[in-house]
């Protein structure tokens, strides 16, 4: 080897040398370069409990225990185990950071919604707290934004939503954003609940699409399964138009299902300036479309909803394992309004027409309203329990077999006591009011009724529908119930009460029977005090008289079983014995001595 090639030798050993100890100066400030970057994104304080840096290709930095914390929060809303990033270490030569792939392992993101805000994403610290850091940088040099890594991955996330009582968690989340020339594509799964997705972000329209399938999601009051496909754009400035279509899905909501196939779409337009404005909200399940609007502020949420044709027969709703029957359509709106979720105020108005309800194992008729008008309102101040106020009233409609033109029910209700404080139903030709309360802590229920000016005629009608004779006169009563439970069943076990009937001025016309073959008796007066033991009612006193007779009785009937009294007294001053049998809904008197 010549002197001179040895010392081009030497020199260019020298640069190498000097370029490696420069960036091994440079890699020394790896770590606070990554962390800076990363608080550049992520608000709040970056921090991590070690850094280990590996030299051996590729090149990478590894960052344990990383955690984020907003300004004078007691606890990270973001928590990773580990952070890898590959790391290019030329540009460090100039002070830049260019991260080739980013793995970020077992990270655990809590968004919390306190004081009216969210906890992982506010701008703005808890009164008291000091202003947020501008970064590692010096004051007032922020430095060159770092670009963004060629792909992300994640591993074994997890994502926490937390508010008012109330969580919701993905589990298990796993996967990658990979930049390419035709935008960012986005691949992944959720464990729970299982989900699966890929998508397309452009970055010239800043547009995303995606498609995935869900594989038997329930969270709480949610089922869905199936595949979905999502697009959202942006339409002008600070708005975006999302459009979810899962008309191929299963869609379960409490007391509804959409079934697969049937429509199934989510539009809306979201616009953001100081607050998050979602107008229009379109929603179409089957044969129902909702069109509402919501406001989320950081002080307050509103919403607003309403339909033009709500099919009440495609609801499904059961009580204590037995099925609802319900029919008919209802329209309006309905209107919510959260303020930091210690004041949440609803109102509402719907229409309500040819709807029918029928309780499961009760003992009352079937009711429909063919016109009416159900009011909501509802408002929790403070600490107070929500308390909810409503009002049906309906114009015409049917009880049973017996129409009515007028009904009213007034509710007030939270989580001490439920009252209906008004009952009222023109029917029959006269009027019954009552009013009810139940503790739903105790379990103890009360109700009232009392009834004027009813005709005979309608009443047997509701009551005993299937009983060939006919019936005429003013009838008047009054019953006083106490119970204990939230179910029919436990109504008509525990319930305790007593009542009284009075028929005046009227007559019935008995089918052909025991010695009567379809005649007419005229009643000019008839009392039947009774009391309540469950399912049974007992008579005792029963005291009636006609124009020529007199009759006391006393017996027992079986709520939707046998009816059993016994009747005695004098006809024109010859004894007079009876029984009135059969059921409630089908009963039958025989004269077993004398006759009328």
């Amino acid at each position: 080897m010549t002197r001179r090639a040895g010392a081009i030798l030497l020199a260019g050993l020298l640069v190498m040398a000097g370029a490696a100890a420069a960036v091994g100066l440079r890699l020394r400030e790896a770590g606070p370069l990554v962390l800076t970057a990363l608080e550049r994104r992520l608000p709040g304080e970056v921090r991590a409990t070690r850094t280990h840096l590996a030299l051996w290709p590729p090149l990478r930095l590894t960052l344990d225990g990383l955690t984020a914390t907003l300004p004078g929060a007691p606890a990270p809303y973001l928590e990773a185990r580990r952070l890898v990033v590959a790391i290019d270490p030329f540009p460090l030569l100039a002070g830049r950071l260019a991260a080739g792939t980013v793995r970020l392992l077992e990270p655990r993101l809590v968004l919390r919604l306190e004081d009216g805000w969210w906890g992982g994403t506010a701008s703005r610290p808890r009164p008291g707290a000091p202003p947020p850091r501008e970064g590692r940088g010096e004051p007032g040099r922020p430095g060159p934004a770092p670009a963004l890594p060629a792909a992300i991955a994640v591993e074994g996330g997890r994502l926490e939503l937390a508010g008012g009582g109330r969580s919701a968690v993905l589990d298990g989340i796993t996967g990658a954003v990979t930049r390419a020339p035709e935008g960012l594509w986005v691949a992944g799964e959720i464990a729970s609940p299982p989900v699966r997705f890929v998508g397309r972000l452009e970055p010239l329209t800043a547009t995303l699409e995606a498609e995935g399938t869900v594989r038997d999601l329930r969270s709480g009051p949610l089922a869905l399964d199936g595949p979905f496909s999502l697009v959202v754009r942006p339409a002008g400035r600070s708005t975006l138009e999302a459009r979810l279509d899962f008309t191929p899905a299963e869609l379960a909501l409490p007391g509804f299902v959409k079934r697969r196939g049937e429509p199934g779409l989510l539009t809306a337009s979201l616009q953001s300036e100081r607050r998050l404005l979602v107008r229009p909200l379109i929603v179409r399940l089957g044969p129902v479309e909702i069109e509402a609007e919501a406001t989320l502020a950081p002080d307050r949420l509103t919403l607003s909803a309403r339909t033009d044709r709500f099919p009440l027969d495609r609801l499904s709703l059961e009580v204590q394992g037995r099925t609802v029957e319900v029919g008919g359509e209802v329209t309006g709106a309905v209107g919510v309004e959260v303020r930091g979720l210690m004041a949440p105020e609803l109102r509402g108005r719907l229409a309500v027409s040819d709807a029918s309800l029928r309780l499961p194992g009760g003992p009352l008729p079937p009711i429909t309203v063919r016109r009416g008008e159900l009011r909501l309102e509802g408002r929790r101040r403070g600490a107070a329990p929500f308390r909810l106020v409503g009002a049906l009233e309906a114009r015409t409609g049917r009880w049973g077999g017996v129409p009515f033109d007028g009904l009213v029910v007034r509710l007030a209700a939270d989580a001490r006591r439920w009252a209906l404080s008004r009952i009222a139903l023109r029917a029959a030709g006269g009027e019954t009011v009552g009013s009810a309360t139940l503790d739903p802590t105790t379990r103890e229920g009360r109700l009232r009724l009392s009834g004027a000016h009813l005709t005979l005629g309608p009443l047997l009608r509701l009551t005993a529908g299937d009983w060939p004779g006919r019936g005429g006169g003013l009838v008047r009563g009054e019953l006083a119930l106490r119970w204990r439970g939230l179910s029919w069943p436990e109504l008509l076990e525990t319930a305790r009460g007593h009542g009284v009937l009075a028929l005046e001025h009227g007559w019935l016309r008995v089918p052909a029977s025991d010695r009567l073959g379809g005649r007419t008796v005229t009643v000019e007066e008839l009392r039947v005090p009774y009391e309540v033991r469950g399912t049974t009612v007992t008579i005792r006193g029963l005291r009636g008289r006609g124009p020529t007779w007199e009759l006391s009785g006393r017996g027992r009937v079986e709520l939707g079983g046998e009816l059993e009294v016994r009747l005695h007294g004098r006809r024109r001053d010859e004894p007079l014995e009876g029984l009135l049998g059969g059921s409630l809904s089908r009963p039958r008197l025989s004269v077993l001595r004398g006759g009328f």
